[in-house]
């Protein structure tokens, strides 16, 4: 087998995928649920048999520490435990771990860097009222009007955010 059919096969598993996650997550967090979305190497087309599957979750009236978010999300993961074996697990490859970050639509608003890469690689799946489709176009604009850019650099990447900014210069997204 070729990387790239391999490469196919690990995103067909994925989309397949992406429907129990939608139910999964609609059953946990019920109409609290606004955003749904999987980022990170499935979302760029780069998983590996190694890779986690990284989500997004937004939801209003979540519990405050980052352990009880960690906690509820435990059910998305019971829940879609057996799709993920089904669909993935067999003696080639390694059954991946979801891996999810959880935030209430403010905490989305007031930014993070985590969304950089969203602006160019998001598959969201669930997006009531277009919440986080409207934050990452407007990021993207905001990206565009200082002239940022995803730069190459010793086997990573960085955001420059304002290309040509002075030294101490703050730059605003």
């Amino acid at each position: 087998m070729t990387p790239k059919k391999g490469l196919g096969r690990m995103l067909a598993r994925a989309k397949t995928f992406a429907a129990v996650l939608t139910e999964a997550a609609m059953n946990t967090y019920g109409g609290d649920l606004v955003s749904l979305a999987v980022f990170g190497s499935y979302a760029r087309s780069t998983a590996t048999p190694a890779s986690d599957i990284d989500v997004l979750v937004v939801a209003d009236r979540l519990p405050g520490s980052r352990r009880q978010r960690a906690d509820q999300f435990v059910t998305v993961e019971e829940l879609t435990e057996a799709a993920r074996r089904a669909i993935w697990g067999n003696l080639a490859e390694v059954t991946p771990a979801l891996s999810p970050v959880v935030k209430t639509p403010g905490e989305v608003t007031a930014g993070s860097p985590l969304f950089l890469d969203m602006t160019e690689w998001c598959s969201v799946l669930v997006d009531e009222d277009a919440f986080l489709t409207r934050y990452l176009d407007d990021l993207r604009g905001r990206l565009a009007a200082t002239g940022a850019r995803r730069r190459q650099a010793k086997g990573g990447y960085y955001w420059d955010y304002k290309p040509g900014a002075k030294p101490l210069e703050v730059v605003e997204l």
